[in-house]
């Protein structure tokens, strides 16, 4: 079966009280097997507990071109959220190319931009991108929290997660974080991350495992890659936390902004897969340029080795993108005072 071209938008927002991990809700469908969801668009608010935007459950199939706006939540301990799937299950050839998750997502446990949990053998996630902000909260420290930019969690599998970018923010730090995947694979290539963590400083005895990138390793499994052809932004990625016990762990190449925009990757990205955008992150292709992708791939630009936590001297932004305006505001003037594309840092004097 096949559904493609169809938009959610308008009337009430959706509450599905589906509280059964075994069953996946969401805007569009409950469940995908060996089927096909193609440029569908979902602008439709999800309240529930194991909950997408486009589709639930997913048991082979394809799903490409498809994009979710909306904000999907399940505040709940340990349930799962996702902007297009909450599950891959089955060993059925499963993919999913070519989707763009624009929508904020909160959980109680498991949130990934793409897809939150993954336990299917066959499973592909391709040319996609996470804009959204992802935040994940719960209040029994017993159960893991896993946040990805484009898949949460995954399950004694390796799926294939290639050309893929995040450029969403995380506003907490899970347990297990990453901003591709919140899981340790080596099945990942191609991927590009330029993600701001606002998180609050991180304290306690639990140890978090931290991967600015790729994976997420738990102590005793951790499987580097061979070779480190994905990439982030190490200024803008950077992590402010305040615990000894903090893991960090990388399996990608770090990179300057400058490294990063415009066709600085493209001898390491092909342009079939990639859009590349003079002044801005590249972009996978097939998603479709908007005002609204435009500004989630706009850099700053900060002086060498500094990162967005650590800024001390004077940086310049982009005033336009693409043909289009970009005008900038701080929220603290005082501090940072932005004008025709620079902005001046004042620094607080000793003891302010």
């Amino acid at each position: 079966s096949v559904i493609s071209n169809c938009t959610l938008s308008g009337g009430e927002n959706i509450l599905l009280n589906c509280n059964e991990v075994r069953f996946g809700a969401s805007a569009l469908v409950g469940s995908v097997n060996n089927s096909t969801i193609t440029k569908c668009t979902n602008n439709l608010d999800v309240d529930g507990y194991y909950v997408a935007g486009i589709a639930g459950l997913m048991k082979g199939g394809t799903i490409s071109n498809c994009t979710n706006n909306a904000a999907i939540k399940s505040e709940s301990d340990g349930y799962y959220v996702a902007g297009i799937v909450y599950s891959i299950e089955g060993n059925e050839q499963s993919t999913i190319t070519e989707c763009l998750n624009a929508g904020d997502l909160n959980s109680g446990g498991i949130a990934g931009g793409i897809v939150a949990y993954i336990t299917g053998g066959n499973a592909t996630i391709s040319k996609c991108m996470n804009i959204g902000k992802i935040t994940t909260i719960h209040t029994d420290l017993s159960i893991g929290e896993y946040a990805g930019g484009i898949v949460a969690r995954i399950g004694g599998v390796n799926p294939t997660i290639t050309n893929n970018a995040n450029y969403g923010s995380f506003n907490k730090l899970s347990s297990n974080l990453g901003g591709i995947t919140g899981s340790n694979v080596s099945s990942l290539s191609k991927n590009v991350v330029a993600p701001v963590y606002l998180s609050e400083n991180i304290t306690g005895n639990s140890t978090r495992n931290i991967f600015a990138t790729m994976a997420v390793s738990v102590e005793s499994y951790e499987t580097p890659k061979e070779e480190d052809d994905d990439f982030f932004d190490e200024q803008i990625g950077d992590i402010k936390v305040d615990s000894l016990r903090l893991r960090f762990v990388s399996h990608a190449t770090p990179m300057q902004t400058n490294d990063m925009v415009g066709s600085a990757l493209s001898s390491s990205l092909s342009t079939e897969n990639w859009i590349f955008t003079n002044g801005i992150y590249p972009m996978p292709a097939g998603i479709p340029e908007s005002p609204k992708t435009n500004i989630a791939r706009i850099p700053i630009f900060l002086t060498e080795d500094e990162t967005v936590f650590g800024v001390m001297s004077n940086f310049t932004v982009p005033t336009t993108i693409s043909g289009q305006t970009v005008e900038w505001t701080s929220s603290s003037p005082d501090v940072i005072a932005i004008s025709d594309g620079s902005a001046t840092v004042t620094r607080p004097a000793s003891g302010e």
